[in-house]
């Protein structure tokens, strides 16, 4: 959540690491409603503002940035997000 992204790059800091931010929108649970056109149909809007952090670690490091994230997680009732772990080799540079 964007509450919690000080202290998640923080984290990601303390180990020498580097990382991007990106403002992003999803699906929530509570979708925005309004009306259009003339016969006052209905269109779901996108309303839910997330925070998107990317990061390249070393291996050897993966796992004590793990466990400071889930170290994060711990302290709030509202969970951080998801973590994806995918090897530099998938990356695709266009």
């Amino acid at each position: 959540s964007p509450e919690q992204v000080d202290e998640i790059i923080s984290g990601i800091e303390s180990l020498k690491l580097q990382a991007t931010l990106y403002d992003s929108r999803g699906y929530g649970q509570s979708k925005q409603k309004i009306r259009s056109g003339k016969a006052g149909g209905q269109t779901a809007t996108i309303s839910s503002n997330r925070k998107t952090i990317v990061t390249i670690a070393q291996s050897d490091i993966l796992e004590e940035l793990v466990q400071k994230l889930k170290h994060i997680n711990d302290k709030s009732e509202k969970k951080i997000g998801v973590i994806s772990i995918q090897p530099v080799d998938t990356l695709l540079h266009l």
